[in-house]
Order: structure tokens, then C-alpha cells, then sequence
């Protein structure tokens, strides 16, 4: 017994500890789950090695089925990146108290690669993303002589251009702590340069001076830099006596980045008729242009001074990879040209990514779906015009809707769009369309994971109506009175009765019936309750009220009064002592005619009584139909005189009976003798038999 006592009491405390949870698993539907796990998703998941900021790096709670999960108190991340040289994270994020995801800044670096994003905090599992950036990867040093011969005149010219490029000869970019190069010449008699210069990080390229010697000849100008190979070129110095004769372009170096950038690349010498620099004995304006502006331009002009072989130009790239000719021009020379050619990838699709594949169905917003320009093999790319715009659309708006259209930034990759959940759970596909690319998609699904109530607001139309009309009823049932909620269950009851047609789900959260009001036989008002219920969520209701007003049906009544002879009497008094329910009691006064009428009276059963001086008063019954009017007469009789009241009581009345029979007798035998004294007419004995009678 005591075994079995304590299984009992045991078993009632279980089933109290459950009932007074404030965790709601044991509700039917209820989705709530406790964050296990941090997951690092990387949206897009690769982007240019500029060495800028990106907010990219999204941490979320997970619970053990791999659903979002909200924070239960702040929780503070601690996030690293496994390789530096190519980007680094912030050091720390929260995720707040009841949101379920965090972003991070991620910082790239001017090196290509990828590097793996780890998230850790305190009683939770570890995750980790790669995150890649992309570009060319430098490992050589290219050199070029601009212009490739020379005066040998002691001069300063800036004609050694040093790039680094990757292996297929791709303008590559410099990381970050810069790259030192050192620099020489086989022949230092005939020119050289500095022994030491920097191609600074994020560039691609350094001008170096040449100090042309004063013997002609030919250098040979080696690069050399720790981690790349070695590059080299040859300059040439020869001395003219010839009078100029032609220009001549040098484009150095040959390839530049396509990224909307100036670059001092261009390079026009005076030459004579045989090719050998010539100094100019006056400052000549030479007019510069760029055969395909789409790809670049160059500066309007530039002036080759007196006393001086050449000039050097910018070059202004685009966004748009491809080539354009150089062209020189100038009064009284011949026109030179050069072609420079600009690198990067060409951008032909649009890609999209749900930072967070899955979000809570909560109608809240987030900023999570990226889409991003790419080139054919999946490299993030810039658009060479301007502006991209970019139209979104989502497959099922019951689960969610996105921004209409987003603009991917010029020079930029990607742009991010906002995601609106509903309360509704599921999955749906975001498309991203733009004129020129191939289209992008991709799905994301929301989850249920908060207990959500129903609520509900009622209308009715009209709000006052008369017995059995009809009213127009209206439900909006939204999830939290945000956002409206569809496929819901609505059952409607009414407090007085009535009846209502089979509810029906208009769409957007609207449901209507129709309802019947009761009969009434007064004022009442009706409550109408509406109740919904939907699977996950908690039920919700709401009331409104209608009035309805009875209805009767409504006919006349006439009612003459006269004595007994059907003289009419007026001045009498007509009430009534019951009437239908509704009715007020009904009083009047007959006039001259002795009538009196009551008009617009409820249909039914009347009893009257009807008074006046010097008449014994009535009673009287009549059924007044709908719509019918109706005629009757009430006759008053007089009250009987004090000598006709004194003839009804029995003890007079005999005595004057055998008074009266006697001399009835006497008054016969005397006519009889008289008859046979005097003989009578038959009239006359007619007349006495009359009055005899």
C-alpha cells in the first residue's frame, strides 16, 4: 500500500509539474523547441579580394532538428577566421534575447582564397562556414619599357612599369603589407633605376624612373621580389639629329583591371622618320582618344614640353572588360596608336542566396536574401553600365513575400532584399530577374516555432434589423492582429437565437456567413460570437452585436357604441383590458356618432370594456386581423327603474299575480251577464278580449 501510494502522489505531482509549465510542449501543435546548436551561414559565400567590408556573416540557433531557434537570454558569440591574409570577422556578436540570428562583418583582404568562419559560445555546438573571396592571384613580376628607347641625354623618364600578374598573365593585385621590389640594370652606363620600389597593396603596378646614361646602348632592367618571379625588359637609348616626323603610343602595362579606375598607362613619344626619340624645340599639344569608350577613355590631351621626347597620359577603365585603341594626333606629325586591353570577369547571371535558408514563420522582416552578379563560372562580378535593377518575386506569398526590386550598386557585386514571413509555415522559391542576365533562384523555408494566438475582429451589416432579416456577418481572423490568417475553422453562435448560413473564407484572412435574426417580441440585443481554430496555434474569438427589433403586423379597429335601440352614444368610454404582447393598452372616447377608431394597432385578440354614465357598462371580445380593419357595435343597456327592480323579486310577484287573476275572473263574469243583457257586435267583443288579454 505504501508502494503504491507513493506511485500515485508521485504521478499527481508529474502531471501538476506539467500542467503549470510555462513551456508549452505539451500543447497540441506547438512547435517550441531549445536552441542546441550555432550555425554560420556566409551569404553570397564569395566576393572580390578588395580588402572592404562586408555584413555577410549570419550566426544562428538551431535546435537538434536543424530548425531556427530563439536566444533565451543574450548570447554572446566568439567568431575567428582560419586564415587572416585573405579576411577576417569580428571578434564577437549576440544573437539578443528571443531573435534567433546575428550578422557579422566580414573584412577582406586584397588575397584571394578562403578562409573558414568558426562561431562558438558557451553551451552550445560549434559551427563553421567557408567564406572565399576572389581574383587574381599574383606570382610574377612583369616589366615594361615605355617607351622602349630613350635619349641618351642624363634625363629622367618614367618608362619602367613593374605589374605583378597571376599565371595567365592577369593584372594581380598586391596584398596587403605591400610588396617590395628590387630593382637593376646590366648596364648601368646606358641608364638604371632605383634599387628598391613598392607596388602598394590593392595595386597592380608601380611607374619607375629611368636615369638614362649618356652612352647609347642597351640596359636590361630586372625585378625581383620575395615569393614571385622575377621579371625583366630591355631599354635601348639612341640619339637623333633628325627633325620629328611622327608620334608614337605606348600602352604600359598592356592589361589593366576593369574596375572603373585611372591608371598612368599611356605613354606618347615624338619620333623621327627612322623611329629614334626626338626632344621637341617647342611645347607640341598632342589630342588624345579611345576607340571604345565602353572599355575606357583616356585624357583629352596631354603636352610634350620643349625639351622633351614625351608625355604620359591616364587611362580611365570601366566596368566593361575588353580592349580600345589609343590614338594620337597632332598638326604636322603622324598620328601614333596603341591598344590597352582591361581585365575581369564578365558578369552574365544573377544568383540568389538565402543568407538563412530557413527563418522562424513569425511576420517578422529580415534582411537575408542576397543576390549577386556573377560571371559564367560562378565569380562574383561587376555590371560595366551602371545601376542593375533587380525584380524579386515569391513563389507562395502565403509563406512569405520579398522586396519588389532591389539595385545592385555600380561597382558593386551583390544587393540584399528583405524577406517578410507570414505565420503561415513552408517553403518557397525567390526569383530574381534583370534585364541582360539569367535569372536566379532559390528556396527558403520557414518554421513554426512559437505558440501564436488567433485573433479576431467581427463586423456586422446592418448592425440594427428588424425579426428574421437578414445580416451581413464578417470575420477577420489575423495571427496576433498582424497578419491575416488563412484556412482557419470559424463557427458562429448567437445568444438569442437566429440561424446562420455555412461559413465561407473570402481570402486574406476575411470569412462571412450570413445570419437570420430571431423572432423577438421586443427590443433585444443579439451577441454574436465568432470562434476560430487552426491547427499550431492557439484559438481566438470575438463578439459583436446586432439589435433586433420585433415586428408586428398591424390592422384598425371600429367600435360604435349605441344603446339598446342603436341610438349611438357619445362620450363613452372604450379601454381595453388585454391585447396581443406588444401592444399598449388602447383608450378612447367616442365621438358624435358614437365611434371611436384605433388605427396601426398590433394584429390579435382584444377584450374591451366600455363605460358611460347612465349605462350599464360591456364587455366585449374582438380579433383584429393583419392588414384587415375591422367594424363591430357595442350596445349599452339603461339600468332598470326602482319599480321594475322591486318586479323581480318573488315575494311581491305572487300576491300581485293572484290579485291580478282574480280580477280577471271578476271583470269575465261581469262582461258574460252583460252580454246577455245587451247583445255585442263581434268587433266589440274582439276589443275586449284584446284588452282583456
Amino acid at each position: 500500500m505504501k508502494l503504491k501510494s507513493r506511485v500515485i502522489l508521485l504521478g499527481a505531482v508529474f502531471l501538476a509539474l506539467i500542467l503549470s509549465s510555462p513551456s508549452p510542449v505539451w500543447m497540441v501543435g506547438c512547435q517550441v523547441a531549445e536552441p542546441l546548436r550555432l550555425k554560420v551561414f556566409v551569404g553570397p559565400p564569395k566576393v572580390p579580394a578588395d580588402n572592404s567590408v562586408h555584413e555577410i556573416i549570419y550566426i544562428q540557433l538551431q535546435d537538434s532538428k536543424g530548425r531556427p531557434a530563439r536566444a533565451p537570454e543574450d548570447v554572446l558569440v566568439h567568431l575567428s577566421s582560419s586564415a587572416s591574409h585573405v579576411g577576417s570577422v569580428e571578434a564577437e556578436v549576440t544573437i539578443p534575447k528571443g531573435h534567433n540570428y546575428a550578422v557579422a562583418k566580414f573584412h577582406t583582404t586584397y588575397t584571394p582564397g578562403s578562409t573558414v568562419i568558426t562561431a562558438a559560445a558557451l553551451g552550445y555546438v560549434t559551427g563553421q562556414a567557408t567564406m572565399t573571396t576572389t581574383g587574381p592571384v599574383p606570382v610574377k613580376l612583369v616589366v615594361y619599357a615605355s617607351p622602349a628607347v630613350l635619349p641618351p641625354d642624363g634625363g629622367v623618364y618614367e618608362a619602367i612599369v613593374v605589374q605583378l600578374q597571376d599565371e595567365g598573365g592577369t593584372p594581380a593585385r598586391a596584398p596587403l603589407g605591400d610588396v617590395w621590389v628590387t630593382l637593376s640594370s646590366s648596364n648601368t652606363t646606358v641608364g638604371s633605376c632605383p634599387s628598391m620600389v613598392v607596388i602598394r597593396a590593392g595595386e597592380t603596378f608601380t611607374r619607375v624612373p629611368f636615369y638614362a646614361g649618356l652612352s647609347p646602348g642597351t640596359t636590361v632592367i630586372t625585378a625581383m621580389a620575395s615569393g614571385y618571379a622575377s621579371g625583366q625588359a630591355t631599354v635601348k637609348t639612341e640619339a637623333s639629329e633628325d627633325e620629328p616626323k611622327a608620334l608614337k603610343v605606348f600602352t604600359a602595362p598592356l592589361k589593366v583591371p576593369a574596375e572603373g579606375a585611372a591608371y598612368e598607362a599611356i605613354m606618347v613619344q615624338l619620333q623621327d622618320a627612322r623611329g629614334r626619340p626626338v626632344k621637341a624645340s617647342l611645347d607640341i599639344r598632342v589630342d588624345l582618344s579611345s576607340s571604345n569608350l565602353q572599355v575606357g577613355g583616356v585624357d583629352a590631351s596631354v603636352v610634350i614640353y620643349g625639351g622633351r621626347s614625351c608625355a604620359l597620359a591616364r587611362f580611365i577603365s570601366t566596368f566593361r572588360a575588353g580592349s580600345t585603341t589609343i590614338t594620337a594626333a597632332s598638326m604636322g606629325y603622324m598620328s601614333g596608336q596603341a591598344s590597352i586591353t582591361t581585365v575581369g570577369p564578365i558578369p552574365s547571371k544573377l544568383t540568389v542566396y538565402p543568407a538563412l535558408p530557413g527563418l522562424p514563420a513569425d511576420g517578422n522582416s529580415s534582411n537575408i536574401i542576397v543576390v549577386q552578379l556573377q560571371d559564367a563560372g560562378g565569380s562574383p562580378a561587376r555590371d560595366p553600365e551602371g545601376l542593375v535593377q533587380v525584380d524579386l518575386f515569391s513563389s507562395q506569398s502565403e509563406v512569405g513575400w520579398v522586396t519588389q526590386r532591389v539595385y545592385i550598386p555600380y561597382g558593386g557585386t551583390y544587393a540584399t532584399a528583405t524577406f517578410n514571413s507570414t505565420y503561415t509555415p513552408g517553403t518557397t522559391s525567390i526569383t530574381a530577374i534583370s534585364a541582360g542576365y539569367s535569372s536566379g533562384q532559390a528556396s527558403l523555408t520557414t518554421h513554426l516555432i512559437d505558440l501564436f494566438s488567433l485573433k479576431l475582429n467581427l463586423t456586422v451589416e446592418p448592425s440594427m434589423v428588424n425579426a428574421s432579416d437578414k445580416v451581413n456577418v464578417r470575420v477577420y481572423v489575423s495571427y496576433e492582429g498582424r497578419l491575416p490568417a488563412k484556412g482557419a475553422t470559424v463557427t458562429l453562435a448567437s445568444s438569442h437565437g437566429g440561424s446562420f448560413t455555412k461559413v465561407v473564407e473570402e481570402g486574406n484572412g476575411y470569412y462571412t456567413s450570413t445570419y437570420t435574426a430571431p423572432n423577438v417580441l421586443q427590443k433585444t440585443t443579439c451577441r454574436i460570437t465568432a470562434n476560430a481554430t487552426k491547427k499550431g496555434y492557439l484559438d481566438g474569438n470575438g463578439t459583436v452585436e446586432v439589435v433586433v427589433n420585433p415586428v408586428f403586423y398591424k390592422g384598425s379597429l371600429t367600435i360604435h357604441v349605441a344603446d339598446t335601440d342603436n341610438n349611438p352614444l357619445a362620450g363613452a368610454v372604450v379601454a381595453s383590458l388585454t391585447q396581443p404582447p406588444g401592444q399598449q393598452p388602447l383608450k378612447g372616447t367616442t365621438d358624435e356618432k358614437g365611434r371611436v377608431t384605433f388605427t396601426d394597432i398590433i394584429a390579435g385578440a382584444y377584450r374591451f370594456q366600455v363605460n358611460m354614465t347612465g349605462f350599464d357598462p360591456q364587455e366585449a371580445e374582438f380579433t383584429v386581423r393583419a392588414g384587415g380593419s375591422l367594424s363591430a357595435t357595442v350596445n349599452l343597456p339603461r339600468p332598470p327603474s326602482p319599480l321594475q327592480t322591486l318586479m323581480t323579486f318573488p315575494y311581491i310577484l305572487i300576491p300581485i299575480g293572484a290579485a291580478a287573476g282574480a280580477g280577471a275572473v271578476i271583470i269575465l263574469l261581469w262582461r258574460r251577464r252583460r252580454a246577455k243583457e245587451v247583445p255585442e257586435t263581434p268587433e266589440e267583443e274582439k276589443e275586449e278580449e284584446e284588452e282583456f288579454l
